[in-house]
């Protein structure tokens, strides 16, 4: 009998999980934050989304310690670091932030340890659900961001293999 994906993980302090699919509009968050565009306000109007979505994406760049948002958006030592960095050291940084992410260094180590050869969509869901606060169908939008990261983290750096929403470890790493 097998032991159900979600005992192979460690319990942990309940964190944030974010709604925000796009990485790169993560970035250019960080960017315009960099340019002196610091309220949700002003960087929905720049991104050309609404308000919700801004906040939804400022919450996410903190999330990955890019900046913070009390009293208005300002960049944290290592979003200033992105935002002065070339296209493919940024990447890198983003790489680092995303794969540093609790739900995402789980699944990483969990697949890196071999315990399991993948990790399914539902697998994802079942892990938001515990260790985030959220219910209903909020797992599953939450759910679906991780995998986005997961996607992005796969097409920019080749760690992990996503493939008809199954993760997997990247037979071939690719240096960035």
């Amino acid at each position: 009998m097998s032991t159900p994906l979600i005992l192979l993980f460690a319990a942990r302090n309940r964190f944030e999980i974010p709604q925000a699919d796009e990485v790169d509009k993560i970035a250019a968050l960080v960017k315009l934050v960099g340019n002196n565009i610091r309220t949700p306000k002003a960087v929905a109007d720049e991104l050309q989304f609404d308000l919700r979505q801004s906040s939804y994406y400022g919450e996410a760049a903190e999330i990955l310690g890019l900046l913070n948002r009390k009293g208005g958006y300002t960049l944290t030592e290592l979003g200033s670091k992105l935002f002065s960095s070339d296209e493919k050291t940024s990447s890198k940084i983003i790489v680092c932030a995303l794969l540093n992410y609790p739900i995402i260094a789980q699944i990483a180590s969990i697949l890196q340890s071999k315990l399991v050869a993948s990790v399914s969509k539902s697998d994802i869901e079942s892990l938001v659900s515990r260790e985030g606060e959220v219910h209903g169908t909020t797992i599953q939008r939450r759910a679906q961001t991780i995998l986005a990261w997961l996607k992005w983290l796969h097409q920019n750096s080749h760690v992990l293999a996503v493939e008809n929403d199954i993760v997997k470890l990247e037979t071939q790493q690719k240096i960035i």
